[in-house]
């Protein structure tokens, strides 16, 4: 049986050294030695003196190989092109978290991220604005992406969907293989600060409207529970976003009392408003340090919303 061709992609006009990346049938990247140096202290290590493949002697006119078997062909390929001012275009065009994951977990390996910081930001936030996707795992690979490449306005944006947009524990990304890559302070505030802004909403709720002496309370709940399509109020909070419940306060404003009069709009607006904050996404640095106070709106300056 013959072999499998060997795909080489020429991403440099003048290599001098070949990375022989992934198993049979390999690829092989043909890039500039001095890009990677300077890209990343990992490559300048690598090919430095210390270690077998930086004695050998770098020449354009028979570059050496390097073998990198265990790593991807595909997002090696594509950090390369962005170290060597290349565009990748599947990024422009809506490239799905899971492949976004994969490339910032290259980029995080090789040291990469600072190289190729602007180039993150951009692939990060352009996903996040294509695909309002609020699912538990999309949303989580959007956010351990914006933890390794860095990118704190990413991972307030993905974190504040995972905290209005889902109902599932986050404890189950643990199970996915690419949990091991984020900090569980970030779980821990996830959990955190969705609960509170649970019990935020009703207890806001609750201090507004508390049944009163000319108010016919049972057929106040029977009006609003009609009028947001629920069974019981309040309804289950397992069973429904933050999201969802916002929505149910945005409607409240067209519920009558007994007595024809309409809850105070001004009231429901601060209802609406104190529970949006409560679900703005977490501080990248709160949770890189370990701040116990992560569930808390952040308010240092160094840590920035980039």
């Amino acid at each position: 049986m013959a072999a499998e061709k060997v795909k080489t992609e020429l991403i440099c006009p003048s290599p001098d050294i070949v990375l022989v990346i992934g198993q049979p049938p390999q690829v092989k990247l043909m890039v500039s030695s001095a890009v990677l140096k300077n890209a990343s202290a990992v490559s300048a290590a690598m090919l430095g003196p210390q270690f077998r493949e930086g004695q050998e002697v770098e020449s354009t006119a028979q570059p050496k190989e390097i073998n990198l078997p265990d790593d991807n062909p595909e997002t090696v390929s594509d950090m390369c092109h962005m170290l060597h001012s290349k565009t990748v275009h599947k990024y422009l065009t809506g490239a799905s978290a899971a492949t976004i994951l994969e490339l910032a977990i290259t980029i995080d390996k090789y040291a990469c991220v600072d190289a190729l910081r602007m180039q993150a930001h951009a692939i990060l936030l352009g996903n996040l604005d294509l695909y309002a996707d609020l699912d538990l795992a999309t949303n989580g690979q959007r956010m351990v992406a914006a933890y390794l490449l860095d990118n704190s306005r990413a991972f307030r944006l993905s974190t504040g969907r995972l905290i209005s947009g889902v109902t599932t524990p986050y404890s189950s990304l643990l199970l996915e293989e690419w949990a091991c890559h984020i900090s569980p302070m970030a779980l821990y505030g996830l959990e955190a600060k969705r609960s509170e802004a649970q019990r935020n909403l009703l207890h806001n709720l609750a201090s507004e409207y508390l049944p009163q002496p000319d108010v016919d309370y049972a057929r106040f709940i029977t009006q609003l529970c009609k009028a947001v399509d629920v069974s019981t109020w309040p309804p289950k909070l397992e069973s429904h976003s933050i999201d969802q419940l916002l929505s149910y306060v945005k409607k409240m404003n067209t519920i009558n009392t007994n007595l024809g009069q309409k809850l105070s709009t001004a009231k429901l607006a601060s209802v609406v408003k104190a529970l949006e904050e409560n679900c703005d996404g977490l501080c990248l640095a709160c949770v890189k340090e370990q701040n116990a106070d992560v569930v808390k709106q952040c308010t240092e300056k160094l840590h920035g919303r980039r």
